[in-house]
């Protein structure tokens, strides 16, 4: 006996205007944030050399705030949406590529000019990776026993970043 068919279970077949029309409009959104991620490094180096910032501590903020948006605005547009399991994915996928193409890629550079390995600071190993590995545990653990991300760990991870900011700022 057949079953009578699901509304909507039906295949969508997308028509050729459709896929053109997204094509077009990942082409330009790609191009956007590369265009964007050019003029906000170079206004925060600009502005960094204007009023004698330290150029860390503008990367700490706006370029960790510029470079989060896509996927600040992915999490906000699932959850909107109540598909909580697409905006962990975005963000798990983010920090994925970071480590396995982005870190790579920066050794590489390191090395292709000579010096043969990637400087690390001292402070980005004992500050950077201990508020990492915190954060971690924040997000994380808590998660796995409740199924579940809290608004409180929210908070609590915010103000983790507020005092990674000003310890930041301080200067060594």
């Amino acid at each position: 006996m057949q079953e009578a068919p699901v509304p909507g279970d039906a295949a969508i077949k997308p028509n050729k205007k459709d896929i053109t029309k997204n094509i077009f409009l990942f082409i330009l959104g790609a191009a956007g944030i590369v265009l964007g991620a050019n003029v906000l490094v170079e206004s925060g180096s600009e502005v960094a050399k204007r009023f004698g910032i330290e150029q860390r501590i503008i990367s700490v903020i706006a370029f960790a705030i510029g470079t989060s948006l896509p996927e600040l605005i992915t999490a906000i547009s699932a959850l909107r949406k109540k598909e909580s399991a697409i905006s962990v994915g975005n963000i798990i996928g983010a920090n994925i590529i970071d480590l396995t193409l982005i870190l790579p890629t920066c050794s590489l550079t390191s090395s292709l000019k000579g010096n043969g390995a990637l400087a690390v600071p001292v402070q980005a190993v004992v500050i950077d990776m201990s508020v990492c590995l915190i954060t971690i545990a924040i997000a994380v653990i808590p998660t796995i026993f409740r199924g579940k991300f809290s608004r409180v760990q929210g908070g609590v991870m915010l103000a983790c970043y507020g005092a990674y900011v000003a310890v930041t700022c301080v200067k060594f």
